[in-house]
């Protein structure tokens, strides 16, 4: 959606810190909106949302919940 250099964070009593990125960027997602991006372009592929993965080992991504085998386009 945008980009920015550096990013204030204020509380609500006014005080504030202001995190410099200086050469890099940061970059501010429409997280629900790529999230229904990358469910059309999936085709017949699973999408499993709520879930971070911990780990990934030969093909393998692994949840809390469960492991998947990753294959190729």
């Amino acid at each position: 959606m945008n980009t920015y250099r550096y990013v204030r964070i204020t509380d609500l009593s006014g005080n504030s810190i202001t995190f410099d990125f200086r050469e890099r960027t940061i970059a501010m997602l429409d997280r629900p909106g790529l999230e229904h991006y990358l469910a059309d372009e999936l085709g017949s592929a699973t999408l499993a949302l709520g879930e971070r993965v911990t780990e990934l080992d030969n093909g393998i991504a692994k949840t809390k919940l469960r492991q998947e085998h990753l294959t190729s386009p």
